[in-house]
This record gives structure tokens, C-alpha cells and sequence, in this order.
């Protein structure tokens, strides 16, 4: 699995993906206790609200619509249960709106879909 992830990324990245702007990079929280990151290089991670804060999973990388520039559509394979997602930033960049896409119709009701960055 992890070959395959850093063999995705590696594809995603030669791909032409550019590297987030610093103001959307962080950490993002939600009130429900998860939260997600946003890396430099677009990488999405995803806490579940649980006992295991020290565990994030890999969601996906964000990439920039030039039509919309505070939507990013989310690159993630073909089987993953986050298909279709997408993050959706505030004009101020202070809140993030995720669109986990596929995976909240199936199973990921317990998701929270909106963030705060965290100070």
C-alpha cells in the first residue's frame, strides 16, 4: 500500500500539480474533534475523531482550478473512498469546507465537513 501511495504522489506530482499557497497550508479543525492537514505539496490528511489522534490518513492531493481558486479538487486512485472529494476554502482562508465526495454517502457520516484553521 505505501508503494502505491508514494507511486500515486510521485505521478501526481510529475503531473504539472503545484504546490499549495503558505496562506492554505496548516492545520484545520473541527468541533467534532477531527481535524485536517493541508501540506505544502497538497497532501490532505485526516484525523478521525477518536482515540487515535496520532493517526492520520492519507485523503488525497490538492490540486488548484484555475476557474475557481479557492476550489481544489482532490487526486486520489480509483478505489479510494475519497473519489469525488474536494476542499473548498473562505475568501479569508480561515475555514476550509471539505466535500468528502463519495465516501459520505457510503459510510463517512461521521465526518465533520467544516474546519477552522487552527491559531
Amino acid at each position: 500500500m505505501n508503494k502505491l501511495l508514494l507511486t500515486f504522489t510521485f505521478c501526481a506530482l510529475l503531473s504539472g500539480c503545484s504546490s499549495i499557497p503558505k496562506e492554505m497550508i496548516g492545520q484545520f479543525d473541527a468541533q467534532n474533534g477531527d481535524f485536517v492537514v493541508i501540506k505544502k505539496d497538497g497532501a490532505v490528511l485526516w484525523s478521525p475523531p477518536s482515540k487515535t489522534r496520532d493517526r492520520l490518513s492519507f485523503v488525497g492531493i490538492a490540486t488548484p482550478k484555475k476557474e475557481e481558486p479557492l476550489e481544489f479538487p482532490l487526486i486520489v486512485p480509483s478505489a479510494s473512498p475519497f473519489l469525488y472529494a474536494k476542499l473548498t476554502f473562505s475568501s479569508d482562508l480561515s475555514h476550509v469546507t471539505v466535500d468528502w465526495g463519495k465516501v459520505l454517502h457510503d459510510k463517512g457520516r461521521n465526518r465533520a465537513t467544516d474546519y477552522v484553521r487552527q491559531n
